[in-house]
């Protein structure tokens, strides 16, 4: 009684027809590579070119692995000689290691800032100390003053030890 549904064997003609892995249709099936070869050719007919077909090749179920990685570098031919990288020539033209200024560069002079530049205000830490003992939420005192969270700790905790202080 047919309802529509295709039966076991059609599926697996078709999974294999659509280029799915052999071994793995007769896992998902539980048959042998040799049952769903089986299969292929009751439900469509054997080759009708050539010899018969044995399936799987005898001997041969997977692909042969890839070559291994080549890091063996074979001597230059007879005649030729290999002499090797060029010997380190030291740094580039203009450069300089770091914590040296370039040749022909001299660092601004004090107090210069390029246009449009303007240096950060000074920290206001007794608007901080008063923001922090009226309640005021750490991480919205750190935004407003544009500073961490920790900074806000480290300002409150200095200025709390210099009122504590008696000089």
């Amino acid at each position: 009684m047919d309802e529509g549904y295709p039966s076991r064997e059609d599926r697996i003609v078709a999974e294999f027809g659509d280029g799915h892995d052999v071994e793995g249709i007769a896992l998902r099936y539980g048959l042998t590579v040799e049952q769903v070869y089986a299969v292929i050719e009751r439900e469509v007919g054997p080759a009708s070119q050539g010899p018969p077909v044995q399936y799987p090749p005898q001997g041969y179920y997977y692909a042969p692995p890839p070559p291994a990685p080549n890091y063996y570098y074979a001597p230059p031919p007879p005649g030729q000689v290999y002499y090797g990288p060029p010997a380190y020539q030291g740094p580039p033209p203009g450069y300089a290691p770091p914590g040296y200024a370039p040749p022909g560069y001299a660092p601004p002079p004090p107090g210069y800032a390029p246009p449009g530049y303007a240096p950060p205000p000074p920290l206001d830490e007794d608007a901080i100390v008063a923001e922090y003992g009226e309640g005021y939420d750490v991480e919205w005192i750190a935004r407003k003053h544009g500073i961490a969270p920790e900074h806000v700790y480290e300002v409150v905790l200095r200025n709390v030890d210099k009122r504590d202080d008696p000089e």
